[in-house]
């Protein structure tokens, strides 16, 4: 009897000591999945933060001195560790009255009409914040300026997140608002009237065609009558090439200028503008005493604020290194304009540019845009500087700029017998001896750019005694 006594405790014990076992190894399992769990959420919230930290770094690059500085205003509202100190102001009232500074007008913008209009569409935040992001990429003809593939990669978002943002954008007023070319604004501007089924078949499969207002092309690509084809022009010619065109403010003639050109003899030197300088100060003596009290809600506020300045900072040190490598770029480049030797800009696009200082075609955009350098001779706006090459065929003068063709062809026909104007065929002639190579349709083509009539046109304005 004593002995199956001791044999069933045995087996007491031995179960007691197996379902302890599991119990254990059950709470091991559980104990790891939720420290994969925390850094999983930790990992993506470091994500999200870093996506967050470059879309304000990118907004802050896009923006001009002015407007950086109401932004960053506003956030030192928002945060009782830094306060914002810039001379611009100051800078203004000094030279408002006696030289070219630009006044930004208080008219709401392209940017808050937008803005608040996403504030009152019934959509997820996520979407919402897409849509808000591809808003600062507009132009202020309100084209959306933005490398799909780079910024599906800074926010972190999917090919149908994307599409989902544009989509909610392109809904909003005024019609025709986020398109990436023209055909596609005007289609989009077109979805809204009436009757616009010819309309839609010239814009899509005759597009090129209506470009060059080809309309016998139009009609027979398309098997329509000519009433067809003209009550689909007319249609079309009611919209508009820039649905942006009511929020675009009247320029007026004051300006400060990001970046100063300072001339020694043939050398040249490119700096920011210390005037238009703007700087972030840290109370770190506030920040210290506080964190010494040690409560640990406050501490983690403090800590949060602490981190959104070092971000801020940080952005605006990258903000103004980036204009200023963008700047002295253009000034190498264009030497010759701004030593005044030349007044003709030499080709130079944004892919040169991009690939020379290993940055985005988009970064590039955003750090020209609104963005101006002061010489000795005048304010120019950055983007001014940047000329497509011509269409030449022969490899000598394949990186002339437009301009500078332009500029040939024109004193090429100021120079020419005005009672025997030279023809586009002579001017194509004349040009291929000065080895270089056009089309005769784009030579004709640079014609017009110039305003210039065609041969017979030009002897008419001679016996007219009318000048080009």
């Amino acid at each position: 009897m004593l002995f199956i006594w001791h044999l069933q405790r045995k087996r007491f014990y031995k179960m007691l000591f197996c379902r302890y076992n599991v119990i254990k190894l059950f709470s091991e399992v559980l104990v790891m999945r939720l420290v994969q769990q925390s850094s999983l959420r930790h990992q993506q919230v470091q994500k999200m933060m870093l996506s967050q930290s470059m879309q304000q770094s990118v907004m802050m690059l896009q923006q001009d001195n002015l407007s950086l500085l109401t932004f960053l205003k506003e956030k030192s509202m928002e945060n009782p560790l830094f306060e914002v100190r810039s001379n611009i102001e100051r800078y203004y009232e000094t030279r408002l009255m006696k030289e070219n500074y630009q006044i930004k007008d208080d008219s709401e913008s392209l940017f808050d009409a937008l803005l608040t209009q996403v504030s009152l569409i019934n959509c997820d935040e996520h979407t919402r914040s897409v849509v808000r992001y591809l808003i600062q990429q507009l132009d202020s003809n309100g084209y959306l300026e933005c490398d799909e593939q780079e910024l599906m990669a800074t926010l972190a978002i999917t090919k149908v997140q994307f599409d989902d943002g544009l989509k909610l954008l392109q809904s909003l007023e005024p019609i025709g608002i986020g398109a990436r070319s023209l055909q596609e604004s005007l289609l989009i501007q077109l979805a809204d009237k009436q009757d616009n089924q010819t309309a839609k078949r010239i814009l899509i499969k005759c597009y090129s065609e209506l470009i060059n207002k080809e309309w016998e092309k139009i009609q027979k690509k398309l098997k329509l009558s000519q009433q067809n084809v003209l009550q689909g022009l007319r249609l079309i010619q009611q919209l508009t090439p820039y649905p942006a065109q009511q929020y675009q403010q009247v320029s007026t003639p004051y300006i400060v200028p990001e970046l100063i050109v300072k001339r020694d003899g043939q050398a040249l030197s490119v700096h920011l503008n210390q005037a238009g300088k703007i700087r972030l100060i840290f109370d770190n003596e506030s920040y210290e005493q506080i964190v010494k009290d040690n409560h640990q809600e406050v501490n983690e506020y403090l800590y949060l604020k602490q981190r959104e300045y070092q971000e801020l900072e940080a952005s605006l040190k990258r903000r103004g290194a980036t204009i200023e490598l963008v700047g002295r770029s253009i000034v190498e480049r264009q030497h010759a304009f701004f030593t005044q030797q030349s007044t003709v800009l030499k080709p130079l696009l944004l892919k040169d540019l991009a690939n020379k200082l290993e940055l985005s075609e988009s970064t590039i955009s955003r750090a020209i845009r609104g963005k101006y350098v002061q010489t000795e001779f005048g304010i120019f706006e950055l983007s001014r500087f940047f000329a497509k090459k011509s269409y030449a065929a022969n490899q000598v003068n394949a990186n002339l700029s437009v301009d500078q063709v332009l500029m040939l062809i024109r004193t090429l026909i100021e120079e020419e017998d005005s009672s025997k104007p030279l023809s586009d065929e002579r001017l194509v002639q004349l040009l291929a001896e000065r080895q270089l190579v056009l089309a005769r349709r784009t030579v004709a083509k640079y014609r017009k750019q110039l305003g210039i009539p065609n041969a017979h046109g030009r002897k008419l304005l001679k016996l007219d005694g009318g000048a080009i």
